[in-house]
């Protein structure tokens, strides 16, 4: 049985912040929005302050409200966002980075690689979501009985998930958190997902296997 393990830096799409060529622009933007995100979070708005940091990085990022107003606001009169509501209590949602597609030579690439590895299990990271891993199972991968798929959703801000392409079925999968210390169990909303490891129970022609 060949495993491997592979780091897709996204399928299709990628958080526009992080697609920038200048790297350094793209991580000032991400530290504005996760600012932005912190301000959002607070009882009682400091408007002028929420209005600031939302201008510096219009295009980078939407608001998804699922109840109440929604909290921002473009006004094309003085090209500035308006905060529409006082506190949190006012609405439900959060914020979602605005994504990039990629040009379809990085998806063949990506696919090529992973071909030609022809491994029984891939581990994957930095995926988009559920329907970005079925769409390139689909494209590329469609040869090589991949026939089961996990994705564990990450709470990383930036949409990065990690996920499993199987030969064999998946039973379940626990998960757990590094520490300097030891390793702990605790839930997963906590902490970025960059520090957990993972365990997933196949199930074998002999038996099952449990991988990390």
């Amino acid at each position: 049985m060949k495993f491997s393990t592979f780091n897709v830096e996204n399928l299709f799409t990628r958080p526009k912040a992080m697609n920038l060529s200048k790297v350094d622009l793209g991580t000032e933007k991400l530290a504005i929005i996760a600012d932005l995100q912190d301000e959002l979070a607070q009882s009682s708005y400091d408007k002028p302050k929420i209005a600031n940091l939302a201008n510096q990085v219009r295009g980078y990022f939407s608001i998804n409200k699922t109840r109440g107003r929604t909290p921002l606001s473009w006004d094309k009169s003085i090209e500035s966002y308006k905060v529409t509501v006082n506190g949190r209590d006012s609405w439900d949602g959060f914020i979602e980075l605005k994504r990039d597609n990629f040009d379809f030579a990085t998806v063949k690439n990506t696919g090529r690689f992973m071909r030609k590895i022809d491994a029984d299990v891939f581990g994957i990271c930095e995926i988009e979501n559920i329907s970005a891993m079925r769409k390139f199972r689909s494209n590329q991968l469609s040869r090589m009985d991949l026939d089961y798929e996990l994705l564990v959703d990450g709470n990383d801000s930036r949409g990065i998930d990690i996920g499993i392409y199987s030969r064999f079925p998946i039973g379940c999968f626990e998960q757990t958190f590094i520490t300097n210390q030891a390793t702990e169990r605790v839930e997963l909303s906590l902490v970025i997902a960059s520090k957990w490891r993972f365990y997933f129970l196949l199930g074998i022609p002999c038996g099952f296997c449990k991988i990390i």
